[in-house]
């Protein structure tokens, strides 16, 4: 068991420098040793420490626990709901934000995405929609609101945050340059247009706000539509944007996850309670979930860049589920 520790340890090291480097390398850099204590200490000659295995791992981004976990058989998840954190909208943009910039530049970068919601690439390139979501969030999960319900007010404020705003668009035009291979849902309106009703029958919302929603929604939908016939994203501004491959599932039901890949690795996120996510690295439930993702590809249909009256057809029930809902 610890000689596989070890060894997956010492891998890890090489695979998270920043600079290719042997593991002897790494161990004579980082603990000042020479290199003939270097190789002693990966073939066992000499035991590595605790405290070295810490500071390596704490200066390379190795979790112990996850490489002791694949010993066990057992999947660590990340979920930083646990760590106390007040969320507000603002956070919630700023960690995205974070998350993308740090992986958009990767080479290879990619994203694989199932949902049985709206997807946050496309609801975030709106304003209210924007808003009207995160005003959920905020009421629901984060508990930020309470029993006021101040709705339209909130909202508006949100509407007028210029930072939130700028955040909001950087985040779109990130995913509009990630190249990702999506799996929707006929349902994947059906969440937001009953949250939209129940705002209105309880008069949170103006109706000028439930209009412009529901226009929104409409052209929401229809940019679905010219992306998966042209099989690419645009940015805010309308320049080009990656690859978009898009597939219809009404075979497998699935939660909203996001696969993410690059030269440097893998991630996996999946909602526990919408919009917080749990995030795990395990390769083991990785490749799991991008066999399960093959399966449901199989059973799914593409519509991007082929099959034109699938995608029509489609695009048509969406129209009618907007206009039926909200009226």
């Amino acid at each position: 068991m610890l000689e596989n520790f070890k060894k997956q340890f010492f891998t890890a090291l090489e695979q998270k420098s920043a600079v290719p480097k042997t593991a002897a390398q790494i161990l004579m850099d980082e603990l000042e040793i020479s290199r003939g204590t270097a190789y002693k200490k990966i073939s066992g000659d000499i035991q590595l420490s605790l405290e070295e295995a810490v500071i390596l791992s704490g200066k390379y981004g190795i979790s112990l626990d996850s490489l002791l976990a694949q010993e066990r058989n057992t999947i660590l998840f990340q979920y930083p709901a646990l760590q106390g954190v007040e969320m507000s909208p603002r956070l919630f943009v700023e960690q995205l934000l974070a998350v993308l910039s740090v992986q958009a530049p990767i080479a290879g970068f990619k994203i694989r995405h199932s949902t049985c919601e709206i997807p946050l690439f496309n609801y975030i390139y709106y304003p209210e929609l924007t808003a009207l979501k995160l005003y959920f969030y905020s009421n629901v999960v984060w508990d930020l609101i309470g029993e006021q319900r101040p709705g339209q007010a909130w909202i508006d404020q949100l509407l007028a945050d210029q930072d939130f705003q700028e955040k909001r668009t950087q985040i779109f035009n990130l995913l509009a340059s990630t190249p990702t291979e999506e799996y929707y849902q006929l349902n994947i309106l059906d969440t937001t247009l009953r949250q939209i009703n129940f705002l209105q029958q309880t008069n949170q919302v103006s109706d000028k706000f439930v209009a412009t929603i529901k226009e929104q929604l409409s052209e929401m939908v229809l940019t679905i539509s010219q992306w998966a016939a042209d099989g690419q994203k645009q940015r805010h501004d309308g320049s080009a944007g990656a690859g978009f491959e898009l597939h219809l599932n009404n075979m497998i039901f699935t939660n909203i996850i996001f696969m993410l890949e690059s030269q440097k690795g893998k991630s996996l996120y999946t909602t526990f309670d919408s919009p917080n996510f749990m995030m795990s690295d395990d390769l083991r439930l990785i490749n799991r979930t991008a066999a399960w993702m093959e399966r449901m590809k199989a059973k799914s249909v593409q519509i991007s860049r082929q099959n034109e009256e699938r995608r029509r057809v489609f695009v048509q029930m969406l129209h009618n589920k907007i206009h039926s809902m909200i009226e």
